[in-house]
């Protein structure tokens, strides 16, 4: 995986090779260095599916060593490993999109944000300022806007507005968007 020519394994086997490893470290069968090297090759990697095996690994490090020693060495591994797909997909949606693509930049946006880069954060917060003016975005983004729009102080209006137009819609989808979206707000009042 750590070659040039990591998409010479079929992506279903790469995307099993980061889960096993990521298991087995986990399991105490395989040390977390020799896992995360592994991890490494996903700098180069653009393609949804084997980011989802790694994502949902690390959501597992991450909660496990958030508010611990060492998290900021965490987060900044992470961060650099999803910059690749972060930058090559963007924010927007685009007609050529497929439906991985869209997959893919909502957990890109998510984790970049998520691991504190500054420039998500700013721009999923302007995302979100645009829909209380009346802006909507395709739902494959929302909750990735939502969420990290509202990390946060001082994004009460923003809250309110989406709290209320939750509470108005009839679409269970648009609901749990939001709801989904609400969660991730970090301002106390």
């Amino acid at each position: 995986l750590n070659s040039d020519d990591f998409e010479q394994i079929h992506i279903l086997n790469r995307a099993q090779l980061i889960d096993d490893a990521m298991n087995f470290a986990t399991d105490g069968y395989m040390r977390y260095q020799t896992a995360l090297q592994l991890l490494r090759y996903l700098e180069r990697e653009t393609d949804y599916i084997p980011w989802k095996a790694a994502i949902n690994n690390l959501e597992k490090l991450d909660n496990g060593l958030r508010c611990r020693p060492g998290y900021d060495y965490f987060k900044k591994f992470a961060k650099q490993l999803v910059r690749r797909m972060y930058e090559r997909l963007g924010f927007e949606e685009t007609p050529n999109d497929s439906l991985i693509d869209k997959f893919g930049r909502e957990l890109a946006i998510d984790w970049t944000c998520r691991m504190g880069d500054e420039k998500c954060l700013e721009t999923t917060y302007e995302k979100v300022k645009k829909m209380v003016a009346g802006e909507s975005f395709p739902a494959s983004v929302e909750i990735a806007y939502i969420c990290n729009g509202l990390k946060g102080l001082n994004r009460q209006e923003e809250f309110f507005f989406l709290w209320e137009k939750m509470q108005k819609s009839n679409d269970q989808a648009e609901r749990l968007r939001i709801i989904d979206g609400l969660m991730c707000s970090t301002d106390p009042e």
